[in-house]
């Protein structure tokens, strides 16, 4: 058992695990500490494989020696000669269970956390072999590479997830860093020198702010119930919030309320008092005016009667300097800066757009000069309002996932918060319950295999190594295959859950009604 033990535990872990893990730009050193971390795991799947393997060619020999005939001869009962089998059985389901209920979580969390910490080496490894980084429908793309100095050159990011709103930043030089937000990995940019550009809508200009700061970088282990202990899997069942993927949707949709704050504020202020003064910057304060506000979704759009002349009105004062900006519309976009780990507004001026900027002179008086006209303009890097801010985060995700209406009416982040549970949700508590029972069935399968191993071995006399792979292959491929096959079932939001956990035991039973007839034909004998 222990050589079938280290060769089978040893092909999984290489081929199946490290080499995958390597290609991702994993270090040496890194890869060899994951291998420590991956084989307690890789032991609770080929301990009863190997298990099964060894009773089957040991009772196998037995039975092919006439070993089992003199036995037999000298008044020696089947069952004396089968109960170390079972009593190795014993201990191998318990193992198993206490291996896959506690060592093997943990390990699987230290291995994730070294990938993580080795973002840097993974967004380098990508950017050398494939030229970019993508994660869906966002794209950042490199013509040349400096790891040392954390640089990019010739720098182009793409975000085509609104076919309507494509954007397109370029860069020729951009520095480079990572980070992690809500268990997840991100390359972050600070672009020199930026082209913004939004194709479908309007060209934005030369500029060094662009909402496209960071982009998610895909680990090569990606968070699952198999890491969770036992208690974290009942936690994380009757609270899905601690799931983090559950909870940084909820952070998005948290974040979506405070954009519908905003937008209805700036709403609610243009038709009232045909002004707002809400907006800051790190170092500047804005003043809107407008005829007409309307909201659209989270963005709002100001704009006067058709054939007014400059209808929007902002004065954007700064510490030593005024500038006053006159445009026939405005929008008003809200985003989350990872890089700051803030939320963002940007002003978007279309036009004809004109701009007066007052500078101090000598004797610290505004200078009035003459009208700049441009196309475009934008005012970008400004903060929301702090009481929007403060109650955003005062909101609870548990109370925003189990009673939505208490905080907000607006119709699309209800459906937002709903689609979470029936898909997301859904899924992670399929995945846990799958787990769960996964872990027993598989467990008590341990058992189960090793007695039939030494059934097999006795009856079909499967003393050769081929012969009693061959017989210990089966009854394992079937377990394996329907507790597999059970727990992606039960993970599916559109298959009934009860048929998944069907699934999973379903090969239990299978492997004891076989254990049933083996034995009964042994007894016969």
């Amino acid at each position: 058992m222990f050589l079938a033990l280290v060769a089978f535990t040893l092909v999984m872990t290489v081929f199946a695990v490290i080499e995958p893990m390597r290609k991702q730009g994993l270090t040496g050193q890194q890869v060899l500490s994951l291998f420590g971390y991956t084989i307690p795991i890789m032991l609770t799947l080929t301990m009863p494989i190997a298990a099964l393997f060894a009773t089957t060619i040991v009772y196998g020999r037995f039975s092919q020696e006439n070993e089992l005939m003199a036995c037999r001869a000298s008044g020696i009962a089947t069952y004396t000669l089968i109960r170390p089998a079972l009593v190795l059985g014993i201990v191998i389901t318990a193992a198993s269970l206490w291996l896959s209920n506690s060592i093997a979580p943990d390990l699987a969390q230290r291995a994730n956390t070294s990938i993580k910490n080795n973002v840097r080496g993974v967004v380098y490894s990508r950017l050398n072999q494939r030229g970019n980084v993508r994660h869906g429908p966002q794209i950042l793309h490199a013509e040349e590479v400096d790891p040392e100095n954390d640089t990019l050159y010739g720098m182009i990011m793409v975000d085509y997830g609104n076919p309507s709103d494509i954007m397109l930043v370029v860069a020729p030089r951009t520095q480079l860093s990572f980070l992690q937000n809500e268990g997840e990995m991100y390359a972050s940019v600070w672009m020199e020198d930026a082209v913004v550009t939004r194709v479908g809508q309007y060209d934005v200009g030369r500029q060094s702010y662009s909402p496209i700061d960071s982009i998610p970088v895909d680990s090569v282990m990606k968070e699952d119930p198999s890491w969770y202990r036992w208690g974290r899997l009942r936690r994380t069942l009757q609270n899905p919030v601690e799931n983090a993927d559950i909870h940084r949707r909820l952070e998005g949709v948290r974040r979506n309320i405070g954009r519908e704050m905003l937008a209805t504020r700036i709403c609610q202020a243009i038709e009232s008092e045909s002004e707002y003064s809400g907006l800051e910057g790190a170092d500047t304060t804005i003043v809107l005016r407008a005829p007409v506000a309307i909201k659209d979704g989270y963005k709002v759009e100001l704009t006067g009667a058709e054939g007014d002349e400059y209808p929007v009105l902002a004065q954007v004062a700064g510490p030593t300097s005024r500038r006053l900006i006159e445009a026939q519309s405005a929008v008003i976009e809200h985003d989350f800066s990872l890089r700051r780990n803030a939320s963002i507004i940007s002003l978007t001026f279309r036009g004809p757009v004109r701009t007066r900027v007052y500078l101090p002179d000598d004797n610290d008086n505004l200078v009035e000069p003459h009208w700049t006209y441009r196309d475009m303009v934008q005012v970008g890097d400004l903060r929301m309002p702090s009481d929007i801010a403060s109650t955003i985060e005062k909101l609870d995700l548990n109370t925003l996932f189990r009673e939505p209406n208490k905080l907000t009416s607006d119709p699309g982040i209800l459906e937002k918060v709903e689609e979470i549970r029936q898909k997301y949700i859904r899924k992670l508590q399929g995945e846990i319950l799958g787990e769960m029972h996964g872990r027993i069935a598989y467990g008590l399968s341990c058992f189960l295999l090793v007695a039939s191993g030494a059934a097999l071995g006795i009856l079909y006399r499967g003393g050769q190594i081929l012969s009693a792979f061959a017989l210990s292959m089966i009854p394992a491929a079937v377990v394996i295959v329907m507790v597999l096959m059970g727990k992606v079932m039960a993970a599916n939001p559109d298959v009934e859950l009860m048929h998944g956990l069907a699934a999973i035991w379903g090969g239990i039973a299978l492997l004891a009604l076989g254990n049933i007839g083996l034995y009964a034909k042994i007894i016969r004998r």
